[in-house]
């Protein structure tokens, strides 16, 4: 089979959840024996970098561009139907690299990663047969919902308001054009089933590496809990400083000897009360992430803001790190409090986690057999490459009859 993917970004390091579920469909399809081409934006890697290392799993093309944020062209998309966000990736050179590899290449079916490049779905469907499948990393409507209900800016809650309000229209008409549209979890696939029920749309969930279920479990010391997420990206920026601001003073009262752990890009950089600096190590980019985690009972997801599913939740009931998550931080996930992991949306349901995880007899241990077994029976790549090249099969039957 010939798959022409298409990103938003080069998926290497996969060290975020975008990256890892791009890099995973990647990697898989190739591992299966499929012939990949692979097409995105260099962003902040240099196109022969780039080329070079994804080139032992596709046939790489890259264009040279970084989608940022702009005041301009933010001001300027007040007057465009198209959300900011998905309109910044709009470019001709990529549509005509997209028109070449069509013309030169029998390409089976084409994926799509997340809806910023869904757009080109309007020329393959307008000038071609192939059957086309987006996959939604993220409901992004309810991102920015979120985002909007949780600005403090009147003027930034505006736009978001506004942005929210053009995703609500585009992100259910633009996925009504695809053969299928595949969630990360059933609660977007629901959702967006609501907004539009002319959408294809089916579930599967993000894939792991097999390889953390073999990690070994590290040696804990002290009462230390652990935060992951890069502060570039809002909803992690709210999520830390939130549980920092909400939280963490009465978890200290009850547990003075903990210690949170904050990992990623500019968690070195946050403003933390002069009450709780000595309880918090902002440690910044770390290089080896898991060393940092071995020594604490578990990973905190607090988020606020978000959609699809946290990866790296999967990743850490994979590697054996018990996580306590908020109710949004656990979406899309079997999650049931006290058994793969704990919810907390309260400081009070945070210290009855942290209390049971360091003062039941073998929950630490239970919540880990458990969570594994989840991963291994559910999210493996094996299990959810399999699930993809199944649907493209599928689709690439019901084009030929």
């Amino acid at each position: 089979m010939k798959i022409l993917q298409i990103s938003p970004q080069v998926p290497f390091p996969p060290n975020d959840g975008g990256r890892i579920s791009i890099h995973g469909i990647l990697t898989s399809m190739a591992s299966l024996g499929h012939q990949l081409h692979f097409l995105t934006y260099a962003k902040e890697w240099s196109v022969l970098d780039a080329e070079k290392i994804i080139g032992p799993f596709a046939t790489p093309h890259i264009i040279s561009f970084h989608p940022k944020h702009n005041v301009s062209g933010g001001i300027l998309n007040l007057f465009s139907p198209i959300p900011y966000n998905i309109e910044k990736f709009h470019r001709n050179e990529f549509l005509k690299v997209v028109q070449e590899i069509i013309a030169n290449e029998s390409i089976d079916v084409v994926h799509i990663d997340h809806l910023h490049m869904g757009w080109v779905v309007h020329w393959l469907k307008a000038n071609t047969k192939i059957p086309v499948v987006l996959r939604q990393h993220n409901l992004e409507m309810r991102i920015m919902k979120r985002y909007a209900e949780q600005e403090t800016n009147w003027m930034i809650r505006t736009y978001a308001n506004l942005q929210y309000r053009k995703l609500l229209k585009y992100e259910p008409t633009i996925c009504a054009m695809f053969d299928a549209v595949v969630m990360i979890s059933d609660s977007d696939e629901v959702e967006l089933r609501q907004l539009n029920p002319t959408v294809k749309a089916m579930t599967i969930p993000s894939g792991i590496s097999s390889a953390l279920l073999e990690r070994k479990i590290g040696k804990t010391t002290g009462i230390k809990i652990a935060h992951i997420g890069a502060m570039d990206w809002a909803p992690n920026r709210d999520s830390l400083l939130s549980f920092i601001s909400l939280h963490l003073p009465e978890i200290i009262r009850q547990f003075p000897e903990l210690k949170l752990v904050a990992i990623g890009r500019g968690t070195d950089q946050i403003e933390i009360p002069d009450p709780l600096k000595s309880f918090v190590d902002a440690k910044g980019f770390v290089g080896d992430v898991w060393k940092e985690l071995d020594s604490c009972i578990a990973l905190v997801v607090p988020l606020r803001i978000g959609g699809g599913i946290r990866i790296k939740i999967l990743e850490m009931m994979a590697a054996g790190i018990p996580v306590i998550s908020s109710t949004v931080g656990a979406e899309g996930l079997p999650f049931v409090s006290g058994k793969i992991g704990f919810i907390a949306d309260s400081s009070s349901e945070y210290c009855a986690a942290i209390q049971q995880l360091i003062q039941t007899p073998g929950k630490r241990e239970q919540i880990i057999m458990s969570a594994r077994h989840t991963i291994r029976e559910q999210h493996t790549w094996e299990i959810i490459g399999g699930r993809f090249e199944q649907l493209y099969i599928q689709l690439i039957k019901n084009k030929g009859s």
